[in-house]
């Protein structure tokens, strides 16, 4: 995924807050995900979460490809 809005880097830190294994980890993307989502309005921020659900969801189940 290339990153080029802060929309994008939202729902990246979305997928990954909720992926991740390490704590450390998911903690920092947790606290990224906040700083960009006071960044956007709300209905940017609930288009975001639809779509880092849609992902997690897709690489579930296709988790090769």
């Amino acid at each position: 995924m290339d990153i080029k809005t802060t929309s994008d880097a939202f729902t990246l830190a979305l997928q990954l807050a909720v992926t991740g294994t390490d704590e450390a980890k998911v903690k920092e993307c947790e606290k990224m995900a906040e700083y960009f989502a006071s960044q956007m309005t709300d209905k940017e921020v609930e288009l975001c979460f639809a779509s880092a659900e849609r992902a997690i969801k897709y690489a579930e189940e296709y988790p090769h490809g």
